[in-house]
């Protein structure tokens, strides 16, 4: 078969950006045994934003989009100086994504989730750990529990196991928070691990600058995922985040599990004033239920709603949750 000129040409080319792309590769004599050390199984997903390797395996991921015109040139390009044609590294267009992150209320006393939207070419998962680990939740009553620094490199999920690897500095303090009571660095850990996707029962490692971790923030690993009944927040508002601003009429969707299924709620004014209270029926005994609490129409202005569960002992405030909103 004659292959047609401007084809062999072409063929030349790509043979010559490939070759080009592969010189200036530095093979990394550890890879190999980074790679084994992920690799459990062959059932494993990898959600690596990253893939290192030696020479071998960095030529051959080497991906090169070559856009040539007729003549051997990517359109709108001039001829490389050597007379090679120029080259185009082809990057998966960036997206918005929403990604639910988890952080542990202020006063230690359980998980809570927010919905943090960005733009980004990365994994979800990706982007929900390091919005975790940023420690800037929109809500300022939640923390993360973990020293700051910290960056994920990758997120494994295989069967039921969820394998983090992290990077940091080598002598940060990964030691549970004082601040957060004796329960801090449970909820830390059960928060990163919530937003990397482990469910109830699977099992939770970490990897911190290359090397397997058996124990954080005073947590020995590996970890197990624990069920809402032992971690997540009594009471919690869903559908409106901090600072948002919403339309009318209002609605309030909050979630429970209270004594005798009763979350009560507060609205108050940008004064800090009570204007309106009440209480719905939500989820009791272990089970959290969603209720609507009806503001109805609201004046233009700045609002605070809290959900409150009161304790049937001394009537102090057991557990609440509170967003500011403003009404356009």
């Amino acid at each position: 078969m004659t292959i047609p000129e401007h084809e062999n040409e072409t063929g030349h080319l790509l043979k010559a950006a490939l070759t080009e792309e592969a010189d200036t590769v530095s093979p990394d004599p550890t890879a190999l045994q980074r790679i084994q050390r992920r690799t459990d199984s062959a059932g494993s997903r990898w959600r690596w934003p990253l893939v290192f390797g030696g020479a071998g395996l960095a030529t051959a991921a080497v991906v090169t989009a070559v856009v040539l015109t007729s003549d051997g040139r990517s359109p709108g390009s001039a001829p490389a100086a050597d007379g090679s044609s120029p080259t185009t590294v082809v990057q998966a267009p960036a997206q918005q994504v929403t990604v639910p992150v988890s952080y542990v209320g202020s006063n230690g006393k359980g998980l809570y989730a927010e919905q943090h939207t960005l733009t980004t070419n990365e994994p979800p998962v990706i982007v929900g750990v390091r919005e975790f680990l940023a420690g800037q939740p929109l809500d300022s009553d939640y923390v993360s529990g973990w020293p700051s620094g910290l960056d994920v490199t990758g997120v494994m999920e295989s069967s039921d196991v969820v394998s983090i690897e992290l990077q940091g500095p080598a002598n940060a303090d990964l030691s549970p928070s004082a601040t957060l009571g004796s329960q801090s660095g449970e909820l830390a850990v059960q928060a990163l691990f919530r937003t990397a996707g482990l469910t109830p029962g699977g099992k939770g490692t970490v990897m911190y600058n290359g090397d397997p971790v058996t124990t954080v923030l005073g947590v020995d690993l590996p970890v197990t995922g624990k069920p809402d009944v032992d971690v997540r927040a009594m009471v919690s508002i869903d559908n409106i985040g901090e600072g948002q601003t919403v339309s009318n009429p209002v609605t309030v969707k909050a979630s429970g599990n209270t004594f005798e299924a009763n979350l009560n709620w507060q609205l108050l004014d940008a004064d800090e004033q009570r204007i309106d209270e009440g209480s719905v029926q939500v989820g009791s005994y272990g089970e959290w239920r969603q209720a609507d609490i009806e503001l109805g129409q609201l004046d233009p202005g700045t609002y605070t709603i809290k959900a409150l569960e009161y304790s049937m002992e001394d009537g102090s405030v057991a557990s609440v949750d509170d967003k500011t909103f403003t009404v356009n």
